[in-house]
């Protein structure tokens, strides 16, 4: 159980800070590595749509990271 709060208090808060950090420089970055999708990898031009897919990527992951551990911490409860 212990290490199950250690991974919620350590690394929930360090995704949440990436992905408020994330910028469209960086997402040119992963578009152009090929990591995020883009219409036209080519030219960075505005890259707020890929931008709010990027900050999705983390919000989901996020999510998925947080749903077995709460699920963990209540059958443990239990």
């Amino acid at each position: 159980m212990q290490v199950a709060l250690l991974l919620l208090v350590a690394v929930v808060p360090t995704i949440q800070i990436v992905r408020a950090g994330m910028t469209k420089d960086i997402v040119v970055l992963l578009v152009q590595f090929g990591l995020v999708p883009s219409e036209s990898p080519a030219i960075p031009g505005d890259m707020e749509k890929e931008l709010n897919t990027v900050k999705y990527y983390l919000w989901s992951l996020e999510g998925g990271f947080l749903h077995p551990q709460v699920i963990f911490l209540e059958d443990f409860r239990n």
